[in-house]
């Protein structure tokens, strides 16, 4: 991937959660920065459990806890408008960066 390119994240009511700024890509696999917006407090604590499942090799734990970040049902758009919709799995906000796969239709 060459070019940066910049996303919203939104939830079903069409919050904005934040801002992701990809700037690589692995096979399927985008991977960026994160930029929240206060709209993103009551999910942080979700991600931290998540990231801190994922450290210590909590598999059954890491499997609750991305149905649970799953059904947050979270979008992506390319603007502020919801022009363009692309839905994601395998979203994954970290300390250190964002990862997800745009949903195959």
């Amino acid at each position: 991937m060459s070019a940066i390119v910049k996303f919203f994240l939104k939830n079903p009511e069409k919050k904005k959660m934040g801002e992701i700024v990809v700037i690589s890509r692995e096979n399927m696999l985008l991977l960026g920065n994160f930029l929240p917006t206060t709209e993103f407090q009551p999910c942080e604590e979700l991600f931290r459990e998540f990231e801190c499942a994922v450290n210590d090799q909590l598999f059954k734990e890491v499997e609750r806890l991305e149905e649970a970040i799953q059904g947050l049902n979270f979008y992506l758009t390319d603007s502020p408008l919801d022009e363009n919709i692309f839905e994601i799995e395998d979203l994954q906000i970290m300390k250190d960066g964002v990862s997800f796969r745009l949903r195959s239709s």
